[in-house]
């Protein structure tokens, strides 16, 4: 596995992000999402994925979860940029 280290640069904390599947957002969902402080994705996937199940009979809105979890972790990585954090 490869991960990216990022650091806050005001207090030193760092954290590591998985490159590639996130496989907790296929499992929990907008919970991941919320546990990460990103609300606005949650909502954002949430309504994605209750949009395509009503059109699909539920089918496609279980399909937006596994989609979800190639993108998560981006969409982490790109939160902590504009927060500041730097690439160690």
């Amino acid at each position: 596995m490869c991960f990216v280290t990022y650091e806050n640069p005001r207090n030193g904390k760092r954290t590591r992000v998985k490159r590639g599947f996130n496989w907790l957002v296929m499992g929990f969902g907008p919970l991941w999402f919320l546990f990460n402080g990103m609300i606005l994705c949650a909502l954002l996937w949430l309504t994605a994925a209750m949009v395509v199940g009503l059109l699909t009979a539920g089918i496609g809105g279980l399909l937006m979860w596994p989609f979800a979890g190639f993108f998560a972790n981006g969409q982490r990585e790109r939160r902590l940029i504009k927060r500041g954090w730097r690439t160690v």
